[in-house]
């Protein structure tokens, strides 16, 4: 199985379209409808059903693209641990995420960066909230992303920007019928929360707007990451809210949408957190860009 086959089937798996995926990878179509059936041939599925008019994932194609996707990621992670051993004097910068921040602006905030300064080695260590906060004062990583604010001295913290809510609800679920959903509209449902192990959370925020919309929310799981919290409502065991940005990673099951609170769009915060110490030159620079970009 190669690489160039998996990055076709996403690249239509993304797109719905042979056509388009082919112009999102700059290249021709028929390559791309190619590898995409080598890639069946090899599996021995049937990943996409195929019309005149449209492309569909298959189930056999859903559950792969969910567990493609997360190799691509790792593969990724794989690639910046090789260059940072084997170029330890380009090593720049080191930044800790969870997984679900990865799918929202991080990761084309530091691929513009990237871009910007192609001599500087920038590191992602995927970690939750309270790794990301002792590795941060161990000074193993220069910056930490996270949803809620810390509560240890000696760091300082500046928002990023405001994310959309959204509710992760099973495909049976009756309110995906809805447009979108207003938050008293769950008051009976049974709740999944994500803290990431965290004195101060995310989960405690949810839990305050749950409170203004007039209801406390039964909680029946707790995951110590997003999209954990999001694979239990595929499993139908109640329903997430989360950040809006998660609808970038396909969980067959899942239907999302926005959620609102007297017809205002509810948010969660997104925090780059740092050392009060100085920093680098690279590491203001690089707070300097993140803010503006985001801004």
């Amino acid at each position: 199985m190669k690489l160039s086959w998996i990055e076709a089937f996403l690249a239509v798996a993304s797109e719905r379209h042979f056509g388009k995926a082919a112009e999102s990878l700059h290249r021709t179509q028929p390559p791309i409808s190619r590898q995409v059936r080598l890639l069946e041939e090899f599996l021995g599925v049937t990943l996409f059903n195929r019309d005149k008019h449209s492309v569909e994932l298959t189930a056999a194609g859903k559950a792969f693209q969910q567990h493609a996707e997360a190799g691509i990621a790792q593969l990724q992670q794989a690639v910046w641990e090789a260059r940072r051993t084997q170029q330890p004097s380009r090593h720049a910068l080191t930044l800790g995420a969870t997984n679900s921040v990865l799918l929202g602006v991080l990761a084309s905030m530091l691929s513009r960066y990237q871009r910007q300064h192609p001599s500087l080695t920038i590191d992602v260590v995927l970690e939750n909230k309270s790794q990301q906060i002792a590795s941060l004062l161990q000074e193993s990583i220069d910056f930490a992303i996270v949803r809620s604010l810390p509560e240890e001295p000696g760091l300082t913290s500046t928002l990023l920007l405001e994310e959309p809510i959204s509710v992760a609800l099973h495909a049976n679920h009756p309110l995906t019928t809805h447009a979108q959903i207003e938050l008293q509209q769950l008051e009976h449902e049974n709740f999944i929360m994500y803290r990431g192990k965290s004195k101060r959370s995310v989960a405690d925020l949810l839990v305050q707007f749950c409170e203004s919309a007039g209801f406390t929310p039964r909680i029946v799981n707790e995951a110590d990451e997003m999209q954990t919290s999001a694979m239990l409502v595929s499993l139908n065991r109640g329903v997430a809210l989360v950040a809006s940005s998660m609808q970038n990673m396909s969980i067959p099951g899942i239907v999302y949408r926005p959620v609102t609170i007297h017809g205002r769009q509810i948010r969660m915060p997104l925090y780059i957190v740092g050392r009060k110490q100085a920093h680098s030159p690279v590491a203001d620079d690089f707070l300097k860009s993140a803010i503006q970009y985001c801004s």
